[in-house]
């Protein structure tokens, strides 16, 4: 998977990229192994437009994205 997530001393939940999978199951499953949901990533970090980096963008439309 090409996203890498973590969270500030603060708790701001911050996701790299969105990873290839369009639907984000990874990263859903990681989320709630932290007691946390899709809508709780605050931002995101695009660090360039291949497909494996940007597919589940969609599923992000509540982060501030960068």
């Amino acid at each position: 998977m090409s996203a890498f997530l973590t969270e500030t001393t603060a708790g701001t939940t911050i996701l790299f990229d969105s990873g290839g999978e369009a639907n984000a199951k990874s990263i859903e499953k990681a989320l709630q192994e932290q007691g946390k949901t899709l809508s709780d990533v605050q931002h995101l970090f695009i660090t360039h437009g291949h497909s494996d980096h940007v597919a589940a963008l969609s599923q992000f439309s509540e982060a501030q994205s960068y």
